[in-house]
C-alpha cells in the first residue's frame, strides 16, 4: 500500500479584514498628503491666516509644525500597539472604554461627512466658475458636484493600488505649481524685499499689519487655518493595515507628513507674504474678501509667472477638491469594501449596534 498525503486545507480567508501587503510607503504618503490637498490648503488657508494674523501667517504654520509634531510622538506610540482601520475609534476605546470611543468614533464621523459635503459642493461652485471664465459655458454647479462625488466613488471602488496612483500624480502638479510660484517669488525679490518678521510667533498676536487693514487682529482664526491644513494626516495608522510594515511606515509617513508638509507651508505662506509685501499681503486678502478676485493668489501668480500657472492653479484646486473617498482591498472571495470615509461612519455605527445586541441578550439572560 502507499501512502496518500493528507489533503491540505485551503488557505484561510480572514473576512473582515483588509488585505496585507498592499500598499508601500510612497503610496501611503500620496494617499496621506494628498487627501490634506496642500493646493488647496495654501490657497484658501493662508489667505484666512492673513486675515487672522496679519503678514505673520507662517509663523502660525510654525506653530502648527511644532503642535502636531509633538501630539505624533504620542499618536505613533498608540499606532504600534494598535493598528487597525477604526483609527480614533479605536484608540479611545481601547484607552477609555467602549462607551466613549462611540462617542468619538460618532463625533469624528459626523466631522468627516459635514466636511466632505462642505468641500464638494465648494469644488461644485469653483469648477463652474473656473469653466465659465476660461471656456464659456455656464453650467450649474450641481453638474460638477455629481462628476466629482461620481469619480471619488469610482476610484473607491476598484484596488487602492489605483487611487494612489491617481493622487500621486495630482499631489506632484500641486506641488510643483506651488513651488515654481514660490522659486519665482523669491528669485524677483518680492514686492519689498525679504525680512524674517514673518516667522516671529510673536506678530501672530496683534499683528500691526493686520489691524492696519482690518481694524483688529484674530490669533485664533489664523491658528485654526494653519491647522486644518493638516486634515488627513491622522489616516497613517488607518492606511498601515495594508501596509507592508504597518508599524514603520505608520512612523515615518506620520512624521513625514507632518513635519513635510509643516516646512512646506511655511515657504509658500511666505512666498505669498513676500510677494505682496508685508501690508500688502494683508490688503490683497481684504480684497478677495471684497470680491476683487476669488484668491489672492491669482494675481500673484499673474504677476511673477505668468498666466499659465493661474490655469493650471485654477484646475490643480478643483482636483484637491476631490478629497478621496480611498478605496479599500480585500483579500480575494471577499465583497468589494466600503469607502474610507464612509468606513468611518460605519465603524461607530456598527459599534453601537453590538452593544445594542449585548444588552439585549443580557436582558434575556445572555440567551441569543
Amino acid at each position: 500500500m502507499t501512502a496518500t498525503a493528507p489533503p491540505t486545507a485551503p488557505p484561510e480567508v480572514r473576512h473582515g479584514r483588509l488585505a496585507d501587503n498592499a500598499l508601500g510607503l510612497p503610496s501611503v504618503l500620496f494617499c496621506i498628503v494628498t487627501g490634506a490637498a496642500p493646493l488647496t490648503a495654501m490657497l484658501f488657508n493662508v489667505p484666512v491666516a492673513v486675515n487672522g494674523g496679519g503678514w505673520a501667517a507662517p509663523a502660525a504654520f510654525g506653530i502648527a509644525t511644532v503642535a502636531l509634531t509633538v501630539f505624533s510622538v504620542g499618536y505613533i506610540a498608540m499606532s504600534r500597539r494598535v493598528t487597525s482601520a477604526g483609527g480614533f475609534y479605536t484608540f479611545v476605546s481601547r484607552g477609555l472604554g467602549r462607551v466613549v470611543g462611540v462617542g468619538a468614533g460618532l463625533l469624528i464621523a459626523l466631522c468627516y461627512m459635514i466636511f466632505v459635503g462642505a468641500v464638494i459642493g465648494v469644488m461644485g461652485y469653483f469648477a463652474a466658475s473656473t469653466v465659465e471664465t476660461f471656456t464659456g459655458p455656464a453650467l450649474p454647479a450641481w453638474l460638477y458636484m455629481a462628476v466629482g462625488l461620481a469619480v471619488m466613488s469610482l476610484l473607491a471602488w476598484f484596488h487602492i493600488e489605483l487611487t494612489a496612483k491617481v493622487l500621486g500624480v495630482m499631489l506632484v502638479a500641486e506641488v510643483l505649481a506651488l513651488a515654481v510660484l514660490a522659486v519665482a517669488v523669491f528669485v524677483q525679490g518680492g514686492a519689498e524685499g525679504f525680512s524674517a518678521a514673518p516667522f516671529d510667533p510673536t506678530q501672530v498676536f496683534g499683528n500691526a499689519g493686520a489691524l492696519q487693514v482690518f481694524g483688529t487682529t484674530a490669533a485664533g482664526i489664523a491658528l485654526f487655518a494653519a491647522f486644518w491644513s493638516w486634515v488627513g494626516f491622522e489616516m497613517a495608522p488607518n492606511y498601515a493595515e495594508e501596509s507592508r510594515d504597518p508599524h514603520r511606515i505608520a512612523t515615518i509617513a506620520t512624521y513625514g507628513s507632518v513635519v513635510g508638509l509643516g516646512i512646506f507651508y511655511m515657504v509658500v505662506s511666505y512666498a505669498f507674504v513676500t510677494g505682496w509685501g508685508l501690508t500688502g499681503s494683508v490688503q490683497a486678502v481684504s480684497d478677495q474678501l471684497d470680491g476683487v478676485f476669488a484668491s489672492a493668489f491669482y494675481p500673484l501668480s499673474d504677476r511673477y509667472v505668468g498666466g499659465w500657472l493661474t490655469v493650471i492653479t485654477h484646475t490643480d484646486a478643483l482636483e484637491g477638491y476631490d478629497w478621496p473617498l480611498d478605496g479599500r482591498h480585500y483579500p480575494p472571495g471577499e465583497k468589494p469594501h466600503v469607502p474610507a470615509r464612509l468606513a468611518a461612519v460605519a465603524d461607530p455605527l456598527q459599534a453601537v449596534v453590538d452593544r445594542l445586541v449585548e444588552r439585549q441578550r443580557r436582558g434575556r439572560g445572555g440567551r441569543p
